[in-house]
């Protein structure tokens, strides 16, 4: 039986347009017409061909709801944590950006099974994907990321979510991976909570502020704005204000000026 959709826009993560036609752009994505709808997802899912996989990525959480949670589980997830390696850029960029809704489905399908389907096999995609070189799908995947914490229980927030953003917020090889970081530690810091907050984000914040990369320092600039919302004004004054006062007086002026 086909499942309720979500309503609303509870589960929606921004869809990033296509800015590029894939190569192939002739391959042709007609099949039999006698394929269920299983069997069209499985063969587009498959394919050699780039812009079937797309087609496939596009289908995704409609295939869900056609095939119920049982299929989804067996036979889409396993495509999904394929596809989220794939080749095609545009195929790993229009995959993040259905994460919000299949998991809305997931959960709504199965309240129980459902959910821990999403911290066991769609966060862990997620996270792999907000290391990417390639800046739409790590914008994309920092955008499900922000999505999916909203709805994941506390202990799951911290153990799954915030851990993941403070590992790369360490990572002192990867300078996208600490700007994507501190973007995440002012998107996330109102699902996280105070408490959370006080002891790690605000913590985290601060340091990035001492960043050798001047692109993490403009970036940390313009992530106070929330987490000075949640820790309370006691905490902002005495950590965050100055640590943004150093900021105002960096030496390169792109973080001055942000």
């Amino acid at each position: 039986p086909r499942s309720p959709r979500p309503q609303g826009a509870m589960f929606a993560v921004r869809k990033q347009p296509a800015k590029a036609f894939l190569k192939g752009a002739s391959e042709g994505v007609e099949i039999e017409e006698s394929y269920s709808v299983l069997e069209r997802a499985r063969h587009f899912g498959t394919s050699k061909l780039s812009l079937q996989r797309l087609v496939f990525v596009n289908e995704l959480v409609d295939s869900a709801h056609e095939i119920g949670y049982e299929a989804t589980v067996g036979h889409l997830l396993p495509l999904v944590r394929k596809l989220a390696d794939d080749q095609e850029v545009l195929v790993r960029q229009s995959l993040v950006g259905h994460f919000g809704d299949l998991a809305g489905f997931l959960i709504q399908a199965d309240p129980d099974r459902g959910y821990q389907k999403v911290v066991e096999d769609v966060l862990p995609v997620v996270s792999k994907l907000l290391t990417e070189k390639a800046s739409e799908v790590r914008q994309g995947a920092a955008d499900a990321l922000a999505t999916l914490a909203s709805h994941l229980r506390p202990g799951e927030r911290g153990d799954q979510v915030l851990m993941t953003v403070i590992s790369m917020s360490h990572n002192n090889d990867d300078e996208d991976a600490r700007a994507t970081a501190v973007q995440l530690l002012n998107g996330l810091a109102e699902a996280l909570g105070r408490d959370l907050c006080q002891q790690f984000v605000g913590v985290g914040l601060v340091a990035l502020c001492e960043d050798p990369c001047y692109r993490v320092r403009k970036a940390t600039a313009s992530s106070f704005a929330e987490v000075a919302k949640v820790v309370g004004d006691d905490y902002v004054l005495r950590r965050l204000l100055p640590a943004f006062g150093t900021l105002v007086h960096d030496a390169h002026w792109g973080v001055r000026k942000a």
